[in-house]
């Protein structure tokens, strides 16, 4: 499971070892003295545009999987 956020009230999606990954858009660094833990993986664009970009490497990676 992966998951994805962008503010300090969803630091709980970054909590080592609770989710298979966890991702955090790029205005994450900007705030990192908010959070107790980062993400392990931060987009390069911020709000939906990180989503956005998460989702198309997502999509890439299936696509390559399958064939």
């Amino acid at each position: 499971m992966a998951t994805i956020g962008d503010a300090p009230n969803e630091e709980g999606l970054f909590v080592r070892g609770r989710f298979d990954l966890s991702v955090g858009t790029a205005e994450v660094l900007a705030q990192r003295e908010a959070f107790a833990e980062l993400p392990e993986f931060v987009s390069q664009q911020r709000e939906v545009d990180g989503f956005l970009e998460l989702a198309e490497l997502l999509l890439r990676a299936r696509r390559s999987a399958q064939g």
